[in-house]
C-alpha cells in the first residue's frame, strides 16, 4: 500500500463518518484506480467514493494523528498500517518507546486529523487541508507555557 486517503462524509444524522482508500504502487495513476471506501466483505461490496464525499488528505505509514473517539478520549498516534477486511487503523501510540500498536475503527470517530509539525514547546499544528477552519492545537503542557510566557507586569517598588 503506498498511501491511504482519507474522505468523509455526513450520515442521515448529520455527523461525518470516515472512510479510507487505500492507493497501491500499482495503481500510479490513482483517477484509474478504482476508488472505494474500505469496509467489511468484499471488495465489490465497498462504497464507491464519488462528489458527495470531501477528500480530507492522504497518509503514509508513520503519519502523526489525533483520533478523537465519541467517548472523548483524544488519542495521538502514528498511522502504521490500514486493515482491509474490517478498516480499522493500526496505529502505534506516540508516548511510548515500545512497539505498541492498537486498532481503531474510523467510521464511528468524533473526529480524525492529520498533525503536520511539532514546534520547540511540543505545541503540534493540524493540516491546514485537513477539515474547513482547521486550527492550530496544542498539548495542555504547550498551553501552559504560551500563557506563562506573557508579558508580566513589572513591580515597580523593586
Amino acid at each position: 500500500m503506498a498511501r491511504v486517503d482519507v474522505f468523509r462524509k455526513p450520515n442521515a444524522k448529520g455527523v461525518f463518518q470516515y472512510f479510507l482508500v487505500p492507493i497501491y504502487r500499482m495503481n500510479r495513476d490513482a483517477r484509474r484506480a478504482a476508488m472505494r471506501a474500505v469496509q467489511g466483505g468484499t471488495e465489490k461490496r465497498w462504497p464507491r467514493i464519488d462528489s458527495s464525499y470531501e477528500f480530507m488528505w492522504s497518509m503514509t505509514s508513520m503519519t502523526l494523528l489525533e483520533v478523537s473517539r465519541s467517548d472523548s478520549e483524544i488519542i495521538r498516534c502514528y498511522f502504521r498500517s490500514l486493515d482491509r477486511n474490517t478498516g480499522a487503523l493500526t496505529v502505534s501510540t506516540v508516548s511510548s518507546a515500545l512497539p505498541v500498536k492498537m486498532r481503531i475503527g474510523t467510521r464511528t470517530l468524533f473526529g480524525l486529523r492529520k498533525c503536520m509539525s511539532i514546534d520547540s514547546v511540543k505545541s503540534i499544528r493540524s493540516s491546514e487541508s485537513s477539515a474547513p477552519g482547521a486550527e492550530r492545537f496544542a498539548t495542555d503542557s504547550a498551553a501552559r507555557i504560551f500563557r506563562e510566557s506573557g508579558p508580566r507586569p513589572r513591580n515597580k517598588g523593586a
